[in-house]
This record gives C-alpha cells, structure tokens and sequence, in this order.
C-alpha cells in the first residue's frame, strides 16, 4: 500500500504535498478564481494525480499546472490534464544598460500588498496574480530583484526579475492602466536589462499570451525576438467536482 499523502500548511495558505520522496507545492490560483495553482517539484504521474485531486477539493474548482514546456507537460497530460492556453516565448541577448530616470528603482523587499493592487488594475481577473502568486514568483530564482516606477509613494508599475545560471528571467511586469502608454512599460525594461548586466547574465527570457500584442510589440521594441518555442498551461477538473 503506497503511504498516505502527507499535508504541511493550511488552505487558503500555501501548502506543501508529500509522499515518500515526491513533493509539490500548492495554492490558490488567485483570490478571485476558485482554481488551485499546483507546482510539482518531484514525483511520478500516481503522485500528481492523488495531488490533484486534494487541491482540486481544496479549491473547490479546476486545478491549473504551472506555464510548461511540452517534454514537461507529459507527465501532467497522464495525470488527467489538458491545454488550457498557451504563450509564446521570447528573449534577448543583454546589452549594455540604457541609463533611466531616478524614480525608476530596485529594491529586493517587495511589498506584496502594494504589488496586488497594481496588479489586480493591470491584468483582468484570470490573470491577476495575489499575493501568495507574486511571493512564489520573487522566490522562484536564487536571486531576484523588484524594478519599480514610483511618483512618490505612488507605485506606478513594476518588473519582477529572476537571475539563474546565467539568465535573467522577467518573472511579471504590470503598469498601472492610468499610467499605459506613458513609457514606463519601456523604461522598466531598461532598469531590468540593466540588473541583468550587473548580475552578468547573457540572456533575459519572458512569455507572453500570443493575443497580447501591445506587449510583444513593446518587447520587439526593446530588442526581443520570438523563439518559436510555446508554453503550456494545463488545466484538471475533478469529476467529483464537475
């Protein structure tokens, strides 16, 4: 008989799923959807699928794997998942820095409540991204850092970055939709491209929704190309729950 699943943590809250050597870690997709965002670190198909179903009655909805490339999504596919949506990937060599205005800034202690709310106004509701979505993503890298642009105390928009062997991640970029189409999209993205030199990473790598064009034309714009690799999202829905 295979062990008991083992639960640490409470729901709503992050948790952390084991059995044996297998772990994963969960937690809602957002605060308006009532999906469950699943994340395997270690395991085989059994494993993800008992998983899932946890969260899935955790949730009370459809449980969501992380963006995917298609050798990764395989072992989701056997537990139960299909395609949800796509994204398109792209990246850049990096360049030398192109200098930005003081009030574009960086700090490693973000503040999680004030990212929310920019977030929340910048992305429609599937989209938005709370609080335990954005610590997940600052913490995904060794190392990591928040580009901001402020007026004040007024956070206008910000980058979240990554830095892993040798490549600099754009984890998230939100502006608030009082300030689009006033250059701070652009000017994050040259503070970003700026930490990634100092941090000596070679490549900067983001995805992006293929319906999303006022973003991709502004990362054409910044020297991004498209890779022609695509992303995945998976999506589950426990029969229990349909």
């Amino acid at each position: 008989m295979p062990a008991a699943l083992q639960i640490e943590g409470d729901w709503p809250d992050g948790v952390t799923l084991r059995r044996g050597w297998a772990r994963a870690t969960a937690r809602p997709w957002n605060p308006l959807i009532d999906a469950g965002a699943l994340r395997l670190v270690r395991g085989n198909s059994s494993f993800l699928a008992e998983a899932t179903e946890w969260v899935a009655r955790a949730a009370g909805g459809s449980v969501l794997s992380p963006a995917l490339y298609p050798s990764a999504a395989r072992i989701w596919e056997r537990s139960g998942y299909s395609e949800l949506l796509g994204l398109k990937v792209m990246e850049k060599a990096v360049a030398a820095p192109t200098p930005t205005p003081e009030w574009i800034t960086t700090s490693t202690e973000p503040d999680l409540a004030e990212l929310e709310e920019v977030d929340r106004s910048a992305f429609d509701r599937f989209w938005h991204m709370g609080r335990a979505g954005l610590s997940e993503a600052f913490r995904a890298t060794p190392r990591s850092m928040l580009v901001e642009a402020r007026n004040g105390s007024d956070l206008r928009g910000y980058a979240m970055l990554g830095n892993q062997a040798g490549v600099c991640f754009v984890q998230r970029i939100a502006v608030d939709p009082d300030y689009r189409n006033s250059g701070i999209g652009g000017l994050l993205m040259d503070r970003s491209e700026a930490w990634a030199a100092q941090v000596g990473a070679a490549t900067m790598i983001l995805n992006v929704r293929p319906d999303n064009e006022q973003a991709r034309q502004l990362y054409r714009r910044k020297g991004f190309r498209d890779t022609g690799a695509n992303l995945h999202v998976l999506s589950y829905q426990s029969d229990s729950l349909s």
